[in-house]
């Protein structure tokens, strides 16, 4: 996965503690795509810029044909809004760090 391929604000994952099946989110535009994993607690976070402090955590948020889905959302200064991006140089850091932790499960085609 290359680091830029990390989408923002919020990053759709799946749990695997809910459902084991790694092929089931290898549907629709996403059949052509891999499966990554990373432990909830391998997920980076806190950084700083500008002053403001941002982190990312994993959040619930099932689907009603997915209740396995979950995001990783970013918090500015604890504040979750879905319309504040991050700066650059955090997405950035946050996108190779999180690409430092991610195990390939099904590599893409």
């Amino acid at each position: 996965m290359a680091a830029a391929d990390t989408p923002f604000p919020d990053m759709s994952v799946n749990r695997f503690s809910i459902n084991p099946d790694l092929r089931s989110v290898l549907m629709g535009s996403y059949a052509k795509a891999g499966v990554f994993s990373c432990q909830v607690s391998d997920v980076p976070t806190g950084y700083t810029a500008g002053g403001k402090h941002y982190t990312f955590h994993v959040v619930e948020d099932p689907k009603p044909r997915n209740a396995a889905h979950a995001e990783v959302r970013t918090y500015t200064d604890g504040v979750y809004d879905k319309a504040v991006e991050p700066p650059k140089s955090v997405r950035r850091s946050f996108r190779i760090d999180l690409a430092s932790v991610l195990k390939v499960e099904i590599a893409p085609p």
